[in-house]
């Protein structure tokens, strides 16, 4: 028989020759000893008690000759050695992956789940073996010291007589058992309860359904009342806003200056509820997806161009507010819906100019990158608090007047052009603090796709005839502007009921 205790590990504990079966209990109750000087628990104890005298037989039964117990770092390790003729390769013969496929090592292949690791080392002096458990927590750090300890408890040990052992086998089978039937048991109440649970769950799913089912007929009976409604409104709407524009061209006779200032107040009053109307319904069409996107090829300097002349009369009543538009006619076309690039912009304008007292409010474009054209509104004045930043894109939110400016609209303006850049594949991005303005951008790409070749906008056309379609006409305008402008209220609202 060959020794290697000259080769055993430095921490090593306890060494067995393994000769005989009777060597396989006593490599189970040694292994049992030692686990409770190292504070394992009584369930640990029975998984190495049983994992070692599995691979002791296993080690028996194939020819090694010793067991070695050995603390390496802070692991237990259980080693069996034996010197194996290597007789054409008869080594590799040992290698991880054949013991998991030899019928012979059915024993040992349980002892591997029950160990931490598993270890086969072939060389010169043999092959080893090895299981190995970490060690408790509440082991202290090994040192020489720690390591004679444990070894003099360990000699202080006697070893059970062979039946005991079975006996100890059995206790521990018992108590292996009844964990088992408390973890089924406890297996079972858990599947009850979760039984219960999804019952729950099916029942809140059913409810949840119910909801979005009555949510959904709610806002589609919210659509269809804007739709009809603001139709409805927009013929009393155009009347008043014909006899308005009759009085004030004095086809009638004269009129006093009072008369003439409350003929103003009703103008503006019927100004702004006929933009609170154009948003209802244009929020109402989204809602519904009866927006179409309309592509034609046009340029960004005739879109500003357009702009700049409908934003004249408005920016004229603020002296100390300059409206700047930069030059973009070295960009590429674009390719997208004109009058709905338009429309969002137009926003973007009207509440800058609302809401700067003094200083600039400039529009200008950029290339984003190789796909997507930027377009800016950015002012100098009141800025929006950040905690304000995501609310003001919902609809029907306006702003404390502490921080904006004392011209209050519907609330549905950055909502509809958040909705509309959406709709044309862009998004909106804002960039604003109190005090120091607000800038938006419409990130969109510059050649939207459709299925339909888009259509290039007439060269004899009027500047802004793409801009006064339907869809867009002063939507966004302020009744400042629109007051200013009667006879372009009344030809929107003339046409759009038509059409409508």
């Amino acid at each position: 028989m060959t020794n290697f205790a000259e080769e055993l590990p430095s921490w090593s504990i306890f060494t067995m020759d393994v000769c005989y079966e009777q060597d396989v209990v006593q490599a189970r109750q040694r292994a049992r000893q030692i686990g409770m000087h190292l504070h394992y628990e009584h369930q640990e104890l029975t998984r190495i008690a049983t994992a070692v005298s599995e691979l002791v037989r296993f080690a028996y039964k194939n020819g090694f000759t010793q067991a070695t117990f050995a603390l390496v770092e802070k692991k237990f390790r259980i080693s069996v050695w034996g010197l194996i003729p290597d007789q054409g390769g008869a080594n590799a013969a040992w290698s991880d992956q054949n013991l998991c496929n030899d019928a012979r090592s059915l024993g040992l292949i349980g002892a591997r789940k029950l160990m931490d690791e598993f270890t086969v080392t072939t060389g010169n002096r043999g092959i080893e073996l090895s299981l190995t458990k970490m060690l408790p927590l509440t082991f202290p750090v090994i040192t020489q010291k720690t390591l004679d300890d444990l070894r003099r408890k360990f000699e202080g040990d006697r070893l059970q007589d062979p039946y005991d052992e079975v006996k100890q086998q059995n206790r521990e089978l018992m108590f292996a058992l009844n964990a088992l039937k408390n973890q089924q048991m406890e297996l079972e109440k858990l599947n009850r309860e979760l039984a219960e649970t999804n019952q729950g769950v099916l029942a809140l799913y059913a409810e949840l359904e119910d909801k979005a089912l009555s949510l959904q007929k709610a806002s589609e009976a919210k659509t269809l009342f804007f739709s009809n409604m603001t139709h409805e409104f927009r013929t009393p709407l155009n009347s008043a806003t014909s006899l308005i524009r009759i009085l004030l061209d004095r086809q009638d006779g004269d009129l006093t200056d009072e008369q003439e200032r409350q003929i103003v107040y009703i103008q503006t009053a019927i100004a702004d509820l006929s933009h609170m109307v154009n948003d209802l319904l244009d929020t109402a069409k989204l809602e519904s997806g009866k927006v179409k996107v309309r592509l034609t090829t046009f340029h960004v300097n005739e879109l500003f161009t357009a702009l700049r002349g409908m934003f004249r009369p408005l920016a004229g009543d603020r002296p100390n507010v300059t409206l700047t538009f930069d030059d973009a006619s070295s960009l590429p076309h674009m390719v997208s819906d004109e009058s709905k690039v338009a429309q969002i912009l137009r926003n973007f304008i009207s509440n800058a100019l609302k809401n700067t007292e003094s200083g600039e409010v400039r529009v200008s474009a950029h290339l984003a990158d190789d796909r997507n054209m930027t377009l800016s509104v950015k002012d100098t004045g009141v800025g929006i608090p950040e905690e304000d930043h995501n609310r003001i894109f919902e609809e029907f939110v306006q702003l404390d007047a502490v921080h904006s400016s004392v011209h209050h609209g519907t609330g549905l303006g950055l909502p509809l052009a958040k909705r509309l850049a959406t709709l044309l594949s862009g998004r909106i991005e804002m960039e604003s603090s109190v005090g120091r303005g607000s800038t938006f951008s419409l990130i969109l790409p510059f050649q939207l796709h459709s299925e339909a070749p888009p259509k290039r906008r007439r060269e004899t056309a009027a500047p802004n005839d793409s801009i006064l379609s339907r869809e867009g006409m002063l939507d966004a305008f302020s009744p400042e502007l629109l007051s200013k402008n009667p006879i372009g209220l009344r030809g929107r609202h003339d046409s759009t009921s038509a059409q409508d």
